[in-house]
């Protein structure tokens, strides 16, 4: 892995960390931010960045797909 990567995933680690304290534990349960087929390249995780970023500025998190919709999903 090269270190961009790395450093965007430690971003994303500490970015993910911040919205679970302000939104909640269970706050991205149900959420997709990011496409985790191609998780580990580097636009997808930026996208994630992004996303997290984008919902901590606005103070306003991101809304979880239903549950039921979510249990049917297959990954």
């Amino acid at each position: 892995m090269n270190t961009e990567v790395e450093n965007a995933l430690i971003q994303l680690k500490k970015l993910t960390d911040l919205y679970l304290a302000i939104f909640g534990e269970n706050s991205l349960d149900r959420v997709i931010y990011m496409d985790p087929l191609y998780g580990y390249e580097l636009s997808e995780i930026k996208k994630g960045i992004d996303a997290l970023a984008t919902a901590i500025d606005n103070n306003k998190p991101i809304e979880q797909i239903p549950k039921k919709i979510y249990d049917e999903l297959i990954f």
